[in-house]
């Protein structure tokens, strides 16, 4: 028998860590595996789609309010009312949110899977090394 003690796996690996970073921001998890320009357009998509989902939905509602509080006034006299298609587009932008969020996550899992074979301990470094700039010097006073 050995007096080793066997080391814990390490269960946070590089894939899972990605993907978890994908689940709390959309394009974390791309920024994490250096692909920054395509997390920049999963943040950015998801971001657009979100507000635009947000102020369709706000103005879907405040349709579907106005058309009830028309319904209730002493005239009676409202315009056919409705809810599906005031609410729908600002349902519908929220999906496309929520689809593009979940293609960010399944990405950022299968790029790191891919960077990092055999379960590397942390994303691969740049190939090449980053270049220093020299500035030259002030001119004197």
């Amino acid at each position: 028998m050995s007096d080793e003690t066997p080391k814990p796996k390490n269960w946070l690996t590089p894939q899972l860590k990605a993907a978890l970073l994908s689940k709390i921001f959309p394009g974390a998890g791309q920024f994490y595996n250096r692909q920054y320009v395509k997390g920049g357009m999963f943040l950015g998509g998801a971001l657009i789609t979100l507000i635009a989902g947000v102020i369709y939905l706000a103005r879907g509602f405040f349709i579907v309010y106005s058309g009830i509080v028309a319904l209730a006034s002493p005239d009676g006299y409202a315009e056919q009312l409705d809810p599906i298609a005031a609410i729908g587009p600002g349902l519908l932008l929220i999906g496309l949110c929520l689809g593009i969020w979940l293609v960010a996550i399944v990405d950022a899992w299968k790029t790191s899977k891919r960077l990092n074979p055999a379960g590397a301990a942390a994303p691969p470094e740049r190939s090449e090394p980053r270049r220093e700039i020299s500035l030259p010097p002030p001119p004197p006073s």
